[in-house]
């Protein structure tokens, strides 16, 4: 074996491959269809009255400012967000409605080849999944600061009048205004530093009963010590319950990990690349939406400070390639994995395995991390702490 591998399959799994055929490919819908002008219709419905009710609030904060008014200028800012978020909200659904339209173009002109309707993908390159959820979490953070600390700044000009105490609550929103700010401010940081990587495939798509083959390029000189850890997995995606009870599991069909020590990039010391070799399975789900399987190659790295992690969706299919019987092929990136290409479990792992032959025992200890631990009691004791002050109240 190259690589380490869980490599099973759930036999509960109702995925067959034999129900598949590639000349039912164009039958299938990969690529959401429905945002059109019903979709846009609905979409400006739904936010014109925080639109309309921006307005209203900063006119109503001006008019209070102009009149001496206390606290109107929490009127102006709170209008100033909901005007400012109502508009982005309505740019990004201008975009996605014309990100789908070429999308839906992409699929005309192949209908049997689901690969080649991204973008990306059709240039046999993958772009690092997060990007976008960097933007969210700064756009959350100043979203939630600005709100929270103009109420708690009004309020610190102007405590109320009286014994009840709950209104001191306010106060806890900008406690947490400063969690979201060290959030954005860690992932802006883990953005500046290592950019943006791309995976580029030697060959496209990944092939069930084949192969999927290419190289990660990181944009900057990334040397961990302990090289990098590579994992291709099939992920099952789906959601549960409805209504405010509804939520998404991720289950993970089938997995392959290896460590990859050198880098293929080495005489460029203004770039890393990370050769990427797997062997793929047959008898497991392509990439496709209902159902919902999502195929990601992962790759980690620690380093000094910040440590360095992409996620990528990559394409893999059942092509004219795919063969059922296929026996899997020497991995080419055996020379820069440690110990020949044989991956070895490291002995200073809290986790460790125990091979007896017939099955694989897999030890967790506890408290293996002992930040999230320190993070959740932290939580424990604020929320708690909170609930205890409104009984006290009476609230």
């Amino acid at each position: 074996m190259a690589a380490f591998s869980i490599g099973k399959r759930d036999p509960d799994d109702d995925f067959n491959p034999d129900d598949e055929d590639l000349s039912e490919l164009n039958n299938r819908i990969e690529i959401p269809q429905g945002i059109g002008k019903w979709g846009l219709g609905c979409g400006i419905l739904f936010l014109t009255p925080f639109f309309l009710g921006g307005i209203m609030a900063v006119i109503m904060g001006i008019k209070g400012m102009q009149s001496g008014q206390e606290n109107a200028q929490i009127g102006v800012m709170v209008g100033v967000i909901f005007l400012f978020v109502s508009t982005a909200m309505l740019l990004g659904l201008l975009y996605g409605v014309k990100k789908m339209k070429g999308a839906e173009q992409k699929q005309k002109r192949n209908p049997d080849k689901p690969w080649l309707w991204r973008e990306d993908w059709a240039k046999n390159e993958v772009k690092c999944e997060g990007k976008a959820g960097v933007w969210f979490i700064c756009g959350f953070a100043i979203i939630w600061n600005a709100i929270s600390w103009t109420v708690a700044l009004a309020f610190w000009n102007k405590p109320p009048e009286g014994e009840d105490k709950a209104i001191y609550l306010v106060l806890l929103f900008p406690l947490i205004g400063l969690f979201l700010i060290w959030w954005a401010v860690y992932a802006i940081m883990q953005q500046s530093k290592f950019g943006t990587s791309t995976f580029r495939m030697l060959a496209n798509p990944g092939v069930l009963g084949g192969t999927l083959r290419g190289a990660i390029e990181i944009p900057v000189q990334v040397s961990p010590k302990d090289g990098f850890k590579v994992r291709l997995l099939c992920v099952h995606q789906y959601t549960s319950g409805s209504g405010k009870n509804r939520s998404t599991h991720e289950d993970t069909k089938w997995e392959d990990e290896k460590v990859i020590k050198k880098d293929i990039l080495s005489h460029d010391r203004s770039r890393t690349g990370v050769p990427v070799f797997f062997n793929i399975p047959y008898n497991l789900p392509r990439t496709r939406q209902n159902p919902t399987y999502i195929w990601k190659l992962q790759i980690t790295a620690d380093i000094p400070g910040i440590d360095y992690k992409s996620e990528f969706h990559v394409p893999v299919f059942k092509t004219e390639d795919s063969d059922p019987n296929a026996e899997p092929i020497e991995d080419p990136t055996a020379a820069f994995q440690p110990h020949g290409g044989e991956y070895q479990w490291p002995a200073n792992d809290p986790i460790q395995l125990r091979d007896s032959g017939d099955q694989v025992e897999v030890y967790f200890p506890p408290a293996r991390n002992k930040g999230m631990i320190a993070f959740l009691f932290l939580f424990l004791l604020i929320w708690n702490g909170a609930i205890w002050f409104m009984i006290q109240q009476k609230v």
